[in-house]
């Protein structure tokens, strides 16, 4: 689907017209130098008013260049309406300006802004004085046979002025601007072919001025024009700002002081000037595309760099943060470490000085089971002792009780009649054995009393 062409409004039209004569009148767009800068708010305003109210019925965003542009057309088209309603009187210019309003309803207006300008940019062909008013004029080769007819048709009511004063010269500026372009460059050259499109453009320049076809807005509303614009734009080649370079034409540039043209031609070469400074606006605005495109790549980069720069230092932040985190991280694990360790050593410290008591317990302990186990075995050997003295000491008086006994019952069976000296002899019998009874009693006694205190010994022991 192929891209629909911007076109301006009427109403957005008038809005840069009048913002464009706000910002002139005030000297604003004198005082600034750079076109960005005395378009952009020209722009901006038409955008305001329209586009972002109503993006629908006003869809296109104006740029600075657009409103340049605009305004450039503009321009020229004001002057081509001028260049028509020209009269020449004598040595003085006379202008029909209400022809130029029957023409153009709008001319009137855009007089008021662009001003009474000279038409200086557009009489760039002169005639030496010694050159004859019957010789034809140099530089007619420009025109096409259809414009000869129309120009007869359609021409202009004036009148040429006699000699030196008739014709009128070319800003030298422009044409040695245009002179050193064209020997600058021995392959290219700013200009493109004009020979055929300018023709075509004023032919249809010509007719449609007669039928007051002139449109209500900044642009160009010639069918024929765009054509040769487009046409001629065809010869660029998007790398530098050039054009092939056309044939030259002897007379174009053997002596330009002596090209000559009639009042017939002003409209001709009004809209030839237009196009010259057309295409030095439009190589203007390339070349300006692409210092304005180095400035983008070196903001870009100066960004980039930037950004590289911030990230850089981001990473170095982030790098030394972490190593700081690092270290802090080692230097808390090592200080954990150490408290571990010193809590293991005291535990060990701990640990050692139980098991010393301990062991001083378990040693306390043994020696006293130990002395406890010597006194055991010597009470152990005097019991026994002690025993074993006492079951003497019984069997020896068991023995005495007997052998008395048995004395007894001899003496009562062998001495039966004798009972007065028996009964004498069984109480002297008698007396003495109590006397032996009393003696062993006496005997065991003290070995009571030592088993006594052996066991008040035990038992003392067994407390402790």
């Amino acid at each position: 689907m192929p891209l629909r062409r911007k076109k301006w409004t009427e109403e957005e039209e008038e809005a840069l017209i009048s913002k464009y004569g706000e910002l002139l009148r005030s000297g604003f767009l004198s005082k600034t130098k750079s076109r960005e800068r005395k378009f952009e708010p020209i722009a901006n305003h038409v955008n305001a008013l329209f586009h972002a109210h109503n993006p629908v019925a006003y869809p296109w965003l104006w740029t600075w260049k657009d409103a340049s542009t605009k305004v450039q057309n503009m321009r020229n088209q004001y002057l081509g309406v001028k260049a028509k309603v020209r009269r020449l009187s004598g040595e003085l210019e006379e202008f029909n300006w209400e022809d130029g309003l029957s023409q153009w309803s709008n001319f009137l207006k855009y007089k008021e802004v662009f001003g009474d300008h000279e038409l200086d940019v557009i009489d760039f062909i002169t005639q030496p004085a010694s050159s004859s008013p019957s010789a034809p004029p140099r530089g007619t080769h420009l025109l096409s046979a259809p414009l000869s007819q129309h120009r007869q048709e359609h021409s202009v009511n004036c009148t040429p002025l006699p000699g030196d004063t008739a014709m009128h010269t070319l800003s030298k500026d422009l044409m040695h601007e245009n002179a050193m372009r064209i020997d600058d460059h021995s392959a290219d050259v700013l200009l493109p072919p004009v020979k055929d499109a300018t023709a075509s453009m004023v032919d249809h320049t010509v007719l449609d001025s007669q039928h007051g076809d002139l449109g209500h807005g900044l642009a160009f509303d010639y069918d024929g024009a765009a054509d040769a614009l487009k046409d001629a734009d065809e010869g660029y080649d998007g790398n530098a700002l050039t054009y092939p370079r056309p044939k030259r034409s002897r007379h174009c540039l053997k002596d330009d002081s002596n090209l000559s043209v009639t009042a017939h031609e002003s409209p001709i070469f009004a809209f030839i000037a237009g196009q010259f400074e057309d295409l030095n606006e439009r190589a203007a605005r390339r070349e300006e595309k692409i210092m304005e495109r180095e400035r983008e790549w070196e903001k870009r980069q100066s960004l980039l760099e930037m950004e590289l720069a911030r990230q850089r230092q981001d990473w170095e932040r982030e790098r030394k943060e972490m190593l700081e985190m690092w270290r802090r991280e080692i230097d808390n694990r090592e200080v954990e470490r150490q408290e571990r360790e010193r809590k293991w050593e005291e535990a060990n410290l701990e640990r050692r000085e139980i098991e010393r008591e301990m062991e001083r317990a378990r040693e306390k302990q043994e020696r006293e089971r130990m002395d406890w186990m010597e006194k055991m075995q010597a009470q152990n050997m005097q019991h026994q002792a002690a025993m074993h003295q006492i079951q003497l000491q019984i069997a020896q008086n068991q023995q005495n009780v007997l052998a008395l006994l048995t004395g007894v019952i001899v003496q009562l069976l062998g001495h039966g009649n004798d009972f007065s000296s028996e009964g004498n002899s069984v109480s002297s019998l008698v007396s003495q054995l109590l006397h032996e009874i009393q003696t062993h009693g006496n005997a065991i006694d003290p070995c009571r009393a030592r088993r006594g205190t052996n066991e008040s010994s035990d038992s003392q022991f067994d407390t402790d």
